[in-house]
């Protein structure tokens, strides 16, 4: 249970989380899943460093201008001159880094751009260039999407919406989860693992109860005598 300020997302204490998990507990952690908020190409590089296979839906990334626009998978990347080549065969040459951001900026020549029949569907307003940004984790980023193409993606995605979202819905729905009760991030925590708490118990509880129905039928097949001390047994579980 880790809680964060409500101007953080979700993505971003993920790779930390994960690294003290297998640091504290001794995870022999193999493979995450999680749903497009964590499409981060950070993520995919720090797992990959881990040799974690990640499970997590490619974002549709669309052009912040326009969606009709080209943008950068309409390019054809080389990696031997760390370049972009347009759909016009002109060359879109490294030109800066977007630190902030995280990526590196490609930009063509205004000569290449002025006279390009792909112009009206290329470039956004009155900019006389193109230009393309590419993070700096795309290797890892597009190596760990080769994953989501298997099978167990979808096997891994299935169990999340179980094991997470069903979990979350139910804290929600009847633990108190919609909201937070007061302020602070320590005593938002201490209601969220009281939250967690309720519902651990409740798994705890049903499956005692499970077991206990187990030994009874077991027993009872070999020792009728002993089939009121059982019920008596039950009868003191919680419903």
């Amino acid at each position: 249970m880790f809680v964060t300020p409500g101007n953080v997302a979700d993505n971003t204490p993920h790779s930390d989380r994960i690294k003290y998990q297998i640091g504290k507990y001794g995870f022999h952690t193999k493979e995450i899943g999680g749903d497009a908020g964590y499409d981060s190409p950070e993520i995919h590089a720090e797992m990959l460093k881990l040799e974690i296979k990640t499970y997590i839906p490619e974002v549709a990334w669309q052009n912040q201008h326009d969606e009709q626009l080209y943008c950068a998978k309409n390019f054809l990347y080389n990696a031997e001159q760390d370049s972009y080549i347009c759909p016009n065969n002109c060359l879109l040459r490294f030109a800066s880094f977007r630190r902030g951001r995280g990526c590196k900026i490609y930009k063509s020549r205004v000569s290449d751009c002025s006279g390009c029949p792909h112009r009206a569907k290329c470039i956004p307003g009155k900019m006389k260039y193109k230009e393309v940004s590419r993070s700096y984790h795309k290797a890892e980023y597009d190596l760990q999407h080769e994953n989501n193409k298997t099978s167990r993606y979808h096997e891994v995605q299935r169990l999340r919406k179980i094991w997470c979202e069903g979990t979350f819905a139910h804290q929600k729905s009847r633990h108190c989860m919609t909201r937070a009760k007061m302020r602070g991030i320590a005593q938002t925590t201490g209601q969220c693992l009281l939250s967690a708490c309720a519902v651990n118990l409740k798994k705890l509880i049903k499956w005692k109860k499970g077991r206990l129905s187990y030994l009874h039928n077991s027993i009872l097949l070999s020792f009728p005598a002993l089939t009121g001390f059982f019920y008596a047994l039950l009868s003191t579980v919680p419903k």
